[in-house]
């Protein structure tokens, strides 16, 4: 995965969904739209366990930021 160059702007996008399909539809439209990288508000997430949250940060489509 490529990041940015040193003293480059990066755009970075808050994602809140409710599911981690919801999550992920997002972090694709995201990656669409021009964004660098995404923060994944997993606060807004309704999961019975932190396995499902792992699978969006196991192959990302663009670096993450997870937050609580």
């Amino acid at each position: 995965m490529e990041v940015a160059a040193k003293n480059s702007l990066l755009v970075c996008t808050q994602l809140e969904c409710e599911t981690t399909e919801e999550m992920q539809a997002s972090i694709e439209q995201a990656k669409v739209e021009g964004a660098d990288l995404v923060e994944l508000c997993i606060d807004s997430m309704e999961f019975s366990h932190i396995s499902e949250v792992d699978k969006l940060i196991q192959h990302p489509t663009l670096p993450a930021i997870v937050s609580y």
